[in-house]
């Protein structure tokens, strides 16, 4: 499966949130495709609380990320609800 291909509503998508965090985590995956899993986390919901302080660390002040890196994770926050 791909990002894309995700059925976002499906309680079987739960088991893509443990890779799409890592995604988000590491710093040497390109920017694209960390943005394109803190999306996918947002809109999987109530399926990826884990998200939610992942995403949120990339807010704080001690955080070395780019502006980039700031607002893709505000959205993909955002999407949670």
């Amino acid at each position: 499966a791909t990002i894309a291909t995700l059925e976002l509503q499906s309680p079987e998508s739960r088991r893509f949130v443990p890779g799409l965090c890592e995604l988000v985590a590491r710093d040497d995956v390109p920017w694209i495709t960390r943005r394109q899993a803190a999306l996918t986390l947002g809109r999987l919901k109530g399926l990826s609380p884990e998200g939610v302080p992942l995403l949120a660390a990339y807010l704080e002040p001690a955080c070395p990320e780019t502006d980039e890196t700031r607002l893709w994770a505000v959205k993909g926050l955002a999407l949670y609800g």
